[in-house]
């Protein structure tokens, strides 16, 4: 169900122009019908508004965890949200992921929209992590390799090996047998 406080897809498409070969958004020029009158009159307040940001990259500001984001009628919108509204005519009802890991690339052909399980199934590379491969951890206490794998909220064991090729081979089979994403894993850009 798409939110009431969401701007419609024709307003989208009036504040903005997408370019999908740079996955970018760039203001146009504003109507002065998007404007009211105050200190200023609205013809006033739409020149000025036009001189200072139509034709510049819009939705340009980093958030918290590193997506690009703006403000539309003093709200905030992601703009990997705002590009599948525009792309498809359509606000996403669910999450947008970015298929390469690159949460700056809002080319839509590395925009998907999925649910959270099927998101968690396309994560990159845990910074955290040590041996170079998701899913697969060194266990000093017993000198072996661990590959295991989280699906739907459950992590299961699938097992030690004293190689770790091993567990790396068996770790690769459940992500094959869960659906996981070929992206799955890989290092974030």
């Amino acid at each position: 169900m798409i939110k009431p406080d969401l701007p419609t897809i024709d307003t989208l498409h009036k504040l903005l122009r997408y370019e999908p070969k740079t996955g970018k958004l760039f203001w146009r020029k504003r109507d002065v019908a998007f404007f009211t009158d105050g200190k200023q009159a609205a013809d006033h307040n739409a020149f000025a508004w036009n001189n200072r940001h139509a034709g510049n990259e819009a939705l340009t500001s980093d958030s918290s965890k590193n997506y690009l984001c703006g403000r539309i009628f003093c709200k905030h919108y992601f703009a990997h949200r705002v590009i599948w509204a525009i792309a498809y005519d359509k606000w996403p009802t669910d999450q947008i992921d970015h298929i390469n890991h690159d949460k700056k690339d809002n080319r839509i052909e590395n925009l998907r929209e999925v649910t959270n399980q099927e998101n968690h199934k396309n994560l990159p590379m845990s910074l955290n992590n040590t041996s170079g491969v998701t899913g697969v951890y060194w266990i000093k206490q017993t000198s072996k390799w661990r590959a295991q794998i989280c699906v739907e909220g459950s992590c299961k064991n699938l097992g030690n090996f004293i190689e770790k090729s091993e567990a790396i081979t068996v770790r690769a089979a459940a992500e094959l047998k869960y659906g996981f994403h070929k992206n799955h894993g890989e290092a974030a850009q």
